[in-house]
């Protein structure tokens, strides 16, 4: 898998069951995303959880041209059932420049066309949720790790290179975003309820616990 980019502006082809929870959830994350499907009904019933929504054929490429899509930092090929339409969108989606394209599969052999045709990441959404890859594509520098309640989750964090060699009371994370440092892990050497003197390290990684609205906020400065 490429190193997946930290991107603000995202697309759904295809917003079935699975595309329409990969394309709620990176709203949710405050990410603007464009929903497309050839399906009105779909269209009009995802518009009010994503930023902007399109009625249009994933199969014509001139139409997938007028979209925009190469301007985006991540497109998700979420066409359902339709095997070969999958595989042309995916196609479509490289030879007009996209830069990062995420493509559904639903078997190994559909997996390996997909990688041959140059799909940057290929998901399988049985083993997958739609809500888990939206959470991975909207912040690729976190890794969700439980879900406490709604909306309240533990996650992980590598430390940004601006944390390096800064205390936790200078970082200011539960001042600034309302979250709690539950442990600190450093090469595997775990320090849990680490102190506000403690000193974090290049590639530290955090296990913070909070709400949402919490982490969204962190998302965008980490």
């Amino acid at each position: 898998m490429n190193n997946i980019p930290n991107g603000k502006q995202f697309a759904v082809l295809g917003v079935g069951r699975f595309g329409s929870a990969v394309a709620k959830q990176l709203y949710s994350w405050g990410k603007e995303v464009l929903a497309v499907d050839i399906d009105q009904q779909r269209v009009e019933d995802i518009a009010e959880y994503v930023t902007h929504s399109v009625v249009a054929d994933c199969l014509d490429e001139h139409a997938v041209s007028q979209l925009g899509l190469d301007t985006l930092d991540v497109v998700v090929v979420a066409i359902g059932n339709n095997m070969q339409a999958n595989i042309l969108a995916t196609l479509i989606c490289k030879e007009i420049g996209v830069k990062y394209v995420v493509s559904k599969a639903q078997s190994e052999q559909h997996a390996k066309v997909l990688q041959k045709i140059g799909a940057d990441m290929v998901v399988f959404p049985e083993a997958e949720s739609g809500y888990k890859l939206g959470t991975l594509l909207a912040s690729p520098t976190m890794k969700e790790l439980a879900e406490i309640a709604p909306d309240f989750k533990i996650i992980e964090v590598e430390a940004p290179e601006y944390w390096a060699e800064k205390s936790l009371i200078e970082l200011k994370i539960r001042q600034k975003y309302q979250l709690n440092v539950l442990m600190v892990n450093r090469d595997g050497e775990i320090t849990t309820s680490p102190a506000g003197e403690f000193v974090i390290h290049a590639n530290d990684k955090l296990v913070l616990c909070g709400e949402k609205k919490d982490l969204v906020k962190l998302s965008k400065n980490v």
